[in-house]
């Protein structure tokens, strides 16, 4: 048995790391969804500001296990995040065991001192996916429980309008803004700032965050590393019409080449400026966006901490059922020295 470190940038080597990843993630959800794309986890294993530690257990040549380590640069660095997945047929077999012990070591090594681990579950199993048992064998605890939230689509015209209309009278002093792929110019500095607050504003259950290091060229990063995904990037903001400030904003991207589901990634609103409806909003203007991209997924996902209740009820107003779970385990690191 190997640990093997790989290159994001040899194909060939990525494609079978990948290739695990892909049919551990199509196995936990049953066929419901395509999972992730090789050029998605690529670009994230090369994100300049968070890059990859790509890993993989290797036995007798075949990859059994692999896993990712996400080394923050500018921010939160005495933590670490990170990605297992497991050969479906070669789990209960400890491959899982014996990578996470390694992807510690060097998260150790790194000088990280917390290591928190995203476990995702599909609709079959939440509460009761092997991660349950297993992370607190392996010295883990809850450090966030989210649902994921599937909206069918197309949302009807009708039930779009609706809820605008219902939630818009709470939202007077405000303007909702929407673009596609890159921020312009003229909203760029307030876009970093407000990013920069998404891990500290945002409730978790038992996880703790420093802001974030945002400048305007880490978002125009952000907005190359989606279109070296492949995925087409809507956002939509809330500006305080008093002040120009912006108070809040929503992502949603949908892979052009594999649209079956678009994902909703951050969606903030400042403090505050909640209970003004502003989340609800906003995604609804990016709604408006996905329709006019012609493109057509089935679903819409997004996923929220269980204490988050505001917008899980938004989400919920919004059509969405649950489709499965992510559970954020965290672990503190004993020092390598």
């Amino acid at each position: 048995m190997t640990l093997l470190v790989v290159d994001p940038r040899d194909e060939s080597q990525f494609r079978r790391w990948f290739g695990v990843l892909q049919r551990a993630e199509l196995h936990r959800d049953q066929g419901r969804g395509t999972g992730w794309q090789f050029e998605e986890w690529r670009a994230i294993a090369l994100d300049p500001f968070a890059p990859g530690d790509v890993l993989a257990w290797s036995v007798g040549g075949t990859m059994a296990a692999v896993s990712c380590l996400r080394m923050t640069t500018l921010d939160n660095l005495s933590s670490v995040r990170a990605d297992l997945f497991v050969e479906p047929t070669l789990r209960r077999r400890g491959y899982g065991r014996a990578l996470l012990e390694a992807t510690e070591e060097r998260a150790k090594k790194a000088g990280r001192r917390e290591i928190v681990v995203y476990a995702m579950e599909g609709a079959h199993e939440v509460d009761a996916a092997p991660n349950r048992g297993f992370a607190p064998c392996m010295g883990y605890e809850v450090g966030d429980d989210s649902r994921r939230l599937d909206i069918v689509w197309p949302l009807p015209r009708a039930t779009r309008h609706a809820l605008r209309d219902e939630w818009q009278p709470y939202a007077t002093d405000y303007d909702v803004v929407s673009w596609l792929r890159d921020t312009p110019d003229e909203f760029l500095e307030e876009r970093a700032r407000l990013a920069g607050t998404m891990l500290t504003a945002a409730p978790w259950a038992n996880l703790e965050h420093e802001d974030e290091v945002w400048s305007p060229q880490r978002v125009r990063t952000h907005e190359s590393t989606a279109r070296d995904m492949g995925r087409l990037l809507m956002v939509s903001v809330a500006r305080l019409r008093s002040s120009a400030t912006l108070v809040a904003y929503s992502e949603l991207t949908i892979s052009e080449l594999a649209p079956e589901t678009a994902y909703q990634w951050d969606t903030l609103v400042s403090p505050e400026h909640r209970g003004h409806r502003l989340g609800g909003l906003i995604k609804l203007a990016n709604f408006d966006l996905l329709e006019a991209s012609g493109l057509s997924p089935r679903r819409i996902s997004t996923f929220n901490s269980t204490v988050n209740e505001p917008m899980m009820r938004v989400n919920r107003a919004l059509g969405g059922a649950l489709g499965g779970a992510a559970v954020l385990w965290r672990k503190t690191l004993a020092s390598s020295s």
